[in-house]
C-alpha cells in the first residue's frame, strides 16, 4: 500500500533563553533529522528568538516607515493569489505558509504573507492594509534569518505604518506565544521535512479590530490585533493576496522566493501555501475555488501552480531562483 499523500503532524514547541515560546507544525523527523535539529539549536546563542527591545536596536537608521514600500531605488515582486472584492462578504483570510531559509543579499527582503486590504482604488495611496507572514529582512533584523512579522498600513504612505511592534499599531497579547519580529525554527527542508506557520486574520463584528490569531487548536490562540481606532477606513475587505514576494535594489538581480526553487518542482520542494479559506461577516471559514481567486505573478523568474480546490482549504505552490 502507497502512503504517498499521507501525512502526519506533531506540534512543536520551541523556546528560548528568554522563556518566550513559538509553535510552528511539520512533520514527525526522523531520529537523524532530530539529531540536526537538536545540533542546530544547540549552536544558537541568543536562542531561537530575540526580544523585540534587541530587535529594535539593530538598526535604527533604517526606514520601518513603510519600509522598502517606500523605497524609489527598490523592485518589487510577487507570486500567489489574489482577488478583488465589491459587495462579495470577505472578512478575512486563514492559510498555513511553509518556511524556507533563503540565500538573500544585504539589500534585498524574502517573504510569504497574507494580507488584507480596504480600500483599493487608484490611486493607490488612499489604502489601509494588513499583513502577517514570514520574512528575511537583512536591514530590519540585522541577521538572514527567517522572522515572524506583523505589518500595517494606514491611508496609503500618507498616514504611513510599520512593522512588528516598533510603533503604536498591532497590539500583542500577553499570553501569545508568537512575538512579532522573532526568529522562526525549524524550517524546511528540501527534500524533506516541511515546516508551517499557521495564520488566520480577520476582522472581529463586535470591537471592529482586525485579530490575528496562530493555528494550533483550531486557530484558538491570539497573536494580537490591528486596532481599527488606527485606520481611517477599513470596515472590510476590497482586496485580498496571499502568497510570496520579494524587494531588492533596481541595480540588483530578483531576489530568491518560496523555496528558492520553482513552483512546478511540487512536494517537499516548492514552497506552499495550504489549507487556505476566507472568512465571512460570521466569522465562518470557507475555501476558495479557482473561480473565486486569480493567480498573479508579476515577473518571469517566479510562478505559481493551479489553486487546489479541497473542502479542508484550497492549496498551492509558489517561488522561484529570481535572478531575472
Amino acid at each position: 500500500m502507497a502512503f504517498k499523500h499521507f501525512f502526519f503532524f506533531t506540534w512543536v514547541f520551541l523556546y528560548s533563553s528568554s522563556h518566550h515560546f513559538f509553535l510552528v507544525r511539520g512533520e514527525i523527523l526522523t531520529s537523524n533529522e532530530r539529531d540536526v535539529e537538536y545540533d542546530r539549536k544547540q549552536n544558537i546563542s541568543e536562542g531561537i528568538f530575540k526580544r523585540m527591545s534587541d530587535v529594535s536596536s539593530l538598526n535604527k537608521n533604517h526606514e520601518l516607515i513603510g519600509g522598502e514600500y517606500l523605497d524609489a531605488n527598490m523592485v518589487s515582486q510577487v507570486a500567489g493569489y489574489t482577488d478583488y472584492f465589491k459587495n462579495e462578504d470577505c472578512f478575512g483570510v486563514e492559510a498555513q505558509l511553509s518556511i524556507y531559509g533563503l540565500p538573500v543579499a544585504p539589500h534585498a527582503v524574502s517573504l510569504a504573507f497574507i494580507r488584507l486590504a480596504n480600500p483599493i482604488t487608484f490611486p493607490f495611496d488612499t489604502a489601509s492594509s494588513i499583513e502577517a507572514g514570514w520574512h528575511i529582512h537583512p536591514q530590519l533584523y540585522g541577521d538572514y534569518d527567517p522572522h515572524f512579522y506583523v505589518y500595517w498600513m494606514n491611508n496609503g504612505f500618507r498616514n504611513l505604518g510599520c512593522y512588528n511592534l516598533q510603533c503604536p499599531g498591532f497590539v500583542r497579547h500577553p499570553q501569545s506565544r508568537y512575538i512579532p519580529g522573532a526568529k522562526i525554527w525549524p524550517l524546511s527542508k528540501y527534500g524533506g521535512a516541511q515546516w508551517y506557520i499557521d495564520l488566520k486574520l480577520f476582522k472581529d463584528s463586535t470591537t471592529g479590530d482586525w485579530w490575528l490569531y496562530e493555528g494550533s487548536n483550531n486557530y484558538q490562540n491570539p497573536v494580537g490585533y490591528f486596532s481599527n481606532d488606527i485606520f481611517v477606513n477599513f470596515n472590510n475587505v476590497t482586496y485580498l493576496f496571499i502568497g510570496g514576494g520579494v524587494s531588492y535594489p533596481k541595480s540588483s538581480k530578483a531576489a530568491p522566493m518560496g523555496s528558492g526553487h520553482w513552483h512546478y518542482e511540487g512536494d517537499k520542494k516548492a514552497a506552499e501555501l495550504t489549507r487556505v479559506k476566507l472568512i465571512n461577516s460570521a466569522g465562518n471559514a470557507f475555501a476558495p475555488d479557482q473561480f473565486s481567486l486569480r493567480s498573479y505573478v508579476t515577473a518571469p523568474c517566479y510562478g505559481v501552480t493551479a489553486l487546489n480546490y479541497h473542502d479542508y482549504g484550497s492549496q498551492f505552490y509558489y517561488g522561484g531562483p529570481g535572478g531575472c
